[in-house]
């Protein structure tokens, strides 16, 4: 894996230099790409960790690289408790939410085809978990893939 990670660096690289986000999308590699983004992060512009899901452990660290934590539908799933950990942890100004349509639709849609006004079951799931106001997570995540994307 480290070698397939190593292979699109030149692609991040460009993307960096035309100071350009990179969007993440993790499965069974948290080490690897940590150990990529800590041996690179002077060279890369700001990253979002899509479709969390990394340990508490992992997202702290990716936070203190400075990357943003996004979660889709499987946040929602009964044995995802790790990950309903690290959603109710993540500080507020590091959290956006999304649906990863056409796949991992969320409870209580599971199975089929995801869409992306699923993404209200993810905000309301996870406000809950946070214990706060739906619209008011609403509103702030907006506000931070605003600010992540530079979308005035």
């Amino acid at each position: 894996l480290r070698e397939r990670a190593q292979v699109y660096l030149p692609g991040s690289v460009a993307a960096a230099q035309k100071a350009k986000p990179h969007i993440l999308h993790i499965r069974d590699a948290h080490g690897d790409t940590i150990d990529i983004l800590r041996a690179n992060k002077n060279r890369l512009p700001h990253c979002v960790i899509h479709c969390c899901s990394a340990s508490w452990e992992s997202a702290k660290v990716y936070l203190s690289l400075g990357c943003m934590i996004s979660f889709a539908g499987p946040v929602t799933f009964k044995r995802s408790a790790n990950l309903q950990e690290v959603a109710k942890n993540v500080p507020i100004e590091s959290l956006l939410i999304e649906t990863d349509s056409p796949y991992l639709a969320p409870e209580p849609v599971r199975g089929r085809r995801n869409e992306p006004c699923n993404v209200a079951h993810i905000c309301r799931f996870i406000a809950n978990l946070r214990g706060m106001d739906a619209q008011e997570l609403c509103d702030i995540t907006r506000a931070n893939g605003k600010r992540f994307y530079g979308i005035e």
